[in-house]
């Protein structure tokens, strides 16, 4: 838009407001301008104000003078520098004047003087020089456009990679993501709209290839090795400022988008792996700016190309009371957006168009009137399904524009965030309670509870399946405390045994998920048992372990009925109730198999103790009583009576090792000492001492490595080795034994070995060996009770170790066992 330096006292007057309109290349058109320029004055987004060449106001919209808290006619005349003196700005001022070169500036900041409370804004602009027709430059063109929010949306995606993801999916600016190599690996719905296709036609693609698409402010080719991203990932440094048009295939036209490309590096790596590039549609801004300086024609087309719906809207009023909107105007976006035509609603009544105007909408409509300032409401069509974001300001005293945009997806996307959040909590509170919960009963109400508040119904039931056709209660919501079935197998809350059938039995034996918001019409529907809560609604859930229905949750009377994001959360929760109530289930279970296997271990060390204390006396009696018929008869018995003697003698003899062992083995528990520190080497001499007599009879060689100190019952700690190197003497091959003793450290354990070159075992007898009174050999070949090897496994394991064994037959044994270091 072109003024006249010399004739500005023409071209407005004191109030400020131009009179005669565009002067340059546009005479004629003063009708247009009269319809346009309330629009102008009154656009919100847009700060836009015409300078002469000694930078005093001749022209300001609504927004510019609202923004520096003054009405436009305040402004006329006055020098920008001497409202807002900045030595920075001015001398851009002065160069865009003296050298006709446009500036341009991102997120640029300033600080009202007069308006501290506002802090530090940030703002777009663009300074553009205005000519004559010889090509003197007259004036100067400001436009702005306060980005302070931007900014900080921008400041917080860089905080919270989180908050990015949220904000890439909802944010107003379009988000790319592309890979090292500059491939695409995703976009928000906004960059969809902006860029004109379908993601899928984006994935995988790059800058490069796409030139055609492309071009630059001056209409030249864009060239993809040189857009934002392919520079940032090249460099590894952020751009800015860069100003692209992208071809729009679904609106056949250039979308010019403002750019800020963003390197992201990993921890320690200097080469951006990702780059992500936020930009804004300015193509309204773009346009507006070409609109001052051209004629009408550009203004509608800028006006028919806005990706905004825009509706200028005359308010009607019935006794001094807004009732109505009649359409004056509407763009080719808010047709898009209604599915309505133009010819078809201007002149007509909003009430007759969509059947009642929104009551919200003809109060804002009614704010933005009598107050001038603009008004943002937030609707949803319900003949559309879609949620609209408005603002109405004041175009004059007989007109309001509205802008509305789509917010449907951002909508939707915010509640999905709501809901998966919400599904997240009840699945953390569930598992909390799978913790603290004294019984499945308690835990199963806990989980009833979540699913209840979730979906906002009145009662519920969780049950599991009872063959062999019934399922029984787990937990009940609060209705059922009223319930009186005449079956005598319920509890006191809530009903046990049901048959399957009707709607439950749909769930169970189908396996699938549904819900009813009239039970009654359903065909599977059976009639309740008396006392029953009345069924208005049903959502039923299967509970399936390791792909086998083992129960139900069942939801009812939801308000005002159940729907499918309700089917799917209540889906969502299902696993986590199986899973909860299995592992307080196998808790249970497990608590109670350890009190069983307590209590029978202790039963059995106490009649181990009592049988092998018990038959001491008689045992005593027998050997004693044979001892003196030897004595004082032996010498009449006949060879086969002194021979049957000896056996009942040394039957006895072993009845009573036996006996010992018996009684040591119960004891091991109840009656060990308290545990020290113990020098194995100290217990290895005890032992050899021991063994002495037998060491030498067998000529057996005993050798060790260096043994450690450990923490044990010195005692019993005895009988361990006592009872391995016994043995490695015992069951010696017919070469003298060698036997070495040795010990390893092995992950916060001490691992002690005993080989020898005996006999060996058979790999078939590993499963007898630490078993009590198990013998692998006769007693005529190696005498001994069997019990041996069982005392020195649970020695070990009182002593939080295991033992284990390696053999060949014929090639001797090695024996382990573990101590904690």
């Amino acid at each position: 838009m072109n003024y006249r330096d010399d004739h500005q006292d023409d071209a407005s007057d004191e109030s400020g407001t131009l009179r005669n309109g565009p002067v340059e290349g546009v005479r004629g058109m003063e009708k247009d301008w009269d319809y346009l320029k309330p629009i102008l004055d009154s656009a919100l987004n847009v700060c836009l104000a015409y300078i002469d060449t000694d930078f005093n106001f001749i022209y300001v919209n609504e927004a510019y003078a609202s923004n520096c808290g003054l009405r436009p006619e305040e402004m006329i005349g006055k020098n920008h520098f001497i409202l807002y003196p900045d030595g920075e700005n001015e001398a851009i001022f002065k160069r865009v004047r003296d050298t006709g070169v446009p500036a341009k500036y991102r997120d640029k900041p300033f600080t009202y003087p007069d308006q501290p409370q506002r802090g530090t804004t940030y703002w777009d602009w663009t300074l553009v020089p205005v000519r004559d027709g010889g090509g003197i430059i007259i004036g100067l063109v400001l436009s702005l456009i306060e980005t302070t929010e931007r900014k900080k949306a921008e400041d917080v995606v860089m905080q919270s990679e989180e908050m990015y993801r949220l904000l890439h999916d909802t944010m107003l600016q379009g988000v790319v993501f592309q890979d090292a190599s500059g491939e695409i690996i995703s976009m928000n719905p906004v960059a969809e709209r902006i860029l004109g296709k379908d993601p899928e036609d984006f994935i995988g693609s790059s800058s490069v290839g796409e030139e055609r698409y492309c071009i630059r402010e001056d209409g030249s080719t864009f060239p993809g090795e040189e857009h934002p991203a392919m520079v940032a990932l090249r460099t590894g440094i952020r751009i800015r400022d860069v100003i692209m048009g992208v071809w729009n295939l679904r609106d056949g036209d250039y979308r010019w988008i403002d750019i800020t490309a963003v390197p992201l590096f990993r921890p320690g790596e200097l080469r951006p792996y990702q780059v992500y590039t936020v930009f804004e549609d300015i193509t309204v801004r773009k346009r507006t700016e070409r609109a001052l300086r051209k004629s009408e024609g550009r203004y509608r087309h800028l006006f028919d190309s806005m990706a905004e719906a825009f509706e200028l809207v005359e308010p009607v009023f019935k006794d001094g009371r807004l009732v109505d909107g009649k359409y004056q105007d509407v763009n080719p976006s808010w047709e898009r957006m209604t599915g309505l035509n133009k010819r078809e609603v201007v002149g007509k009544m909003a009430r007759s168009i969509i059947g009642s105007a929104d009551e919200r909408w003809l109060e804002a409509l009614d704010r933005a009137l009598k107050t001038g300032l603009p008004v943002q409401i937030e609707s949803y069509n319900t003949r559309l399904d879609r949620h609209f974001n408005s603002i109405v300001w004041r175009c004059s005293e007989n007109a309001c524009g509205v802008t509305t945009t789509d917010i449907t997806e951002s909508k939707k996307a915010e509640e999905d965030i709501w809901r998966k959040q919400a599904i997240l909590e009840g699945i953390n509170r569930i598992f909390r309670e799978a913790i603290s919960a004294e019984s499945n009963e308690e835990l199963g109400l806990a989980c009833l509870k979540v699913a209840e508040i979730l979906t906002n119904s009145r009662f519920g039931l969780i049950g599991h399946i009872q063959p062999p056709n019934g399922m029984e209660g787990i937990a009940g919501g609060m209705e059922w405390e009223a319930y009186s079935f005449t079956s005598p197998h319920r509890s006191e809350r809530y009903p046990t045994n049901l048959k399957v059938h009707g709607i439950f039995g749909r769930v169970l034996t189908g396996g699938k998920a549904f819900y009813s918001n009239d039970p009654g019409a359903h065909p599977d529907y059976i009639e309740l048992p008396d006392g029953h809560p009345r069924l208005t609604s049903f959502l039923g859930v299967p509970l399936t372990h390791l792909g086998k229905v083992i129960g139900m949750i069942g939801l009812g009377n939801k308000e005002d009925g159940y729907n499918d994001e309700d089917l799917r959360t209540v889906e969502s929760l299902a696993p986590a109730i199986v899973e909860a109530l299995h592992r307080k289930r196998a808790e249970e279970e497990k608590k109670r198999s350890a009190e069983e296997l307590r209590r029978s271990n202790a039963e059995l060390q106490q009649f181990a103790y009592v049988a092998s204390h018990d038959l001491r006396e008689p045992l005593r009696m027998v050997s004693s009583y044979l001892g003196l018929l030897d004595r004082y008869a032996g010498k009449e018995l006949d060879a086969k009576s002194k021979e049957f003697m000896r056996y009942a003698l040394e039957g006895s003899v072993r009845m009573r090792r036996m006996i010992d062992d018996l009684l040591l083995y119960s004891r091991i528990e109840t009656q060990g000492k308290a545990l020290e520190k113990v020098e194995l080497e100290d217990v290895l001499a005890i032992v050899l001492k021991d063994l002495k007599g037998a060491i030498e009879e067998s000529g057996a060689s005993i050798t060790n490595d260096p043994l450690p100190t450990v923490t044990v019952d010195r005692t019993q700690m005895v009988q361990v080795l006592q009872n391995l190197i016994g043995n490695a003497v015992k069951f010696r091959a017919e070469e003298a034994p060698q036997i070495h003793v040795s010990a390893r450290l092995e992950n916060d354990a001490w691992v002690i070995s005993v080989q020898d070159n005996g006999i060996g075992i058979e790999p078939k007898h590993g499963d007898r060996l630490f078993l009590m009174f198990q013998r692998l050999h006769s007693q005529e070949e190696y005498e001994g009770t069997g019990i041996g090897l069982a005392i020195v496994k649970k020695i070990v394991e009182h002593h939080n170790g295991k033992i284990w064994f390696e053999s060949e037959p014929g090639k001797g044994s090695t024996f382990y066992f573990t101590l904690p270091a």
